[in-house]
């Protein structure tokens, strides 16, 4: 699996969220950030910042380059319809 296919499935199981966000300069950028309660390796409130989509693939495999082992995403989250969310104290699709 290459650095790639590892973004790719990180951001369909749902360990990142990317967001458009608009600043006072006009420009949009996409940002990258970790679900709510986030319980996986790293930090919870780790937010990275792009100037495309395109970009931001270079940017989320570079980072899962950099961590290494740290970067495997395959640990607790808070992703799935139907499952318990127990930081919310809730869940979906019950």
């Amino acid at each position: 699996m290459t650095g790639l296919d590892r973004v790719l499935s990180d951001l369909i199981a749902g360990n990142w969220i990317l967001t458009l966000e608009d600043y006072p300069d006009g420009v949009r950028r996409v940002v990258a950030q970790r679900p709510v309660g986030w319980e996986g390796p790293g930090d919870p409130y780790e937010r990275i910042l792009a100037d495309d989509h395109a970009h931001m693939l270079r940017l989320l495999v570079e980072r899962r380059n950099r961590v290494g082992d740290e970067a495997d995403d395959s640990g607790p989250t808070m992703r799935g319809i139907g499952r318990d969310f127990p930081t919310l104290g809730w869940s979906l699709g019950g």
